[in-house]
């Protein structure tokens, strides 16, 4: 009976904890799922609100790595550029990314923007709240006319359009 009795303990504590550590991987996995369905890496800028100065102008280049570089600049006020570079992680919550730098606010991530939160990582309403958005630049090949040269083999003639 004794056996039985510390069998089955031994059982439920092996079961109970697999339990618990398949939520938590369910959770990491939708977390994951939910960066993946974004396409966040890239370069973002935008004016952001100043109280005493004409807007700060922010550029902040997220990369696959976990890195960014981020580049402030206070409009009208100096021509001092600021530039942080260090590495971000995603919040449990959902799409939510914070800086190495502590003097860096949190940004939720959607889909072609990065939206600056408060400082308890809450979105800013109101009637600037639509100023508090950076957009993703376009890449810089994009919009360009380019003509293919010469190839590893093959040399191209240009021809010029009439």
């Amino acid at each position: 009976m004794k056996c039985t009795y510390i069998t089955l303990l031994t059982l439920s504590l092996l079961f109970g904890c697999n339990g618990v550590n398949n939520k938590a991987e369910k959770a990491d996995s939708a977390d994951e799922n939910n960066r993946t369905a974004v396409n966040w890496e890239g370069t973002y800028e935008g004016i952001l609100p100043c109280a005493d100065c004409d807007g700060i102008k922010t550029i902040v280049t997220l990369n696959q790595d976990k890195t960014y570089t981020a580049t402030d600049v206070y409009l009208g006020k100096s021509d001092s550029i600021f530039e942080t570079t260090g590495t971000f992680s995603w919040s449990k919550e959902g799409l939510i990314i914070s800086f190495s730098d502590s003097n860096r606010n949190a940004y939720t991530v959607e889909e072609n923007t990065l939206t600056h939160l408060d400082s308890e990582n809450r979105k800013i309403s109101g009637d600037l709240a639509e100023r508090y958005i950076l957009k993703k630049t376009a890449d810089v090949l994009e919009g360009k006319k380019w003509h293919l040269v010469s190839s590893e083999k093959i040399d191209i003639q240009l021809n010029e359009a009439k």
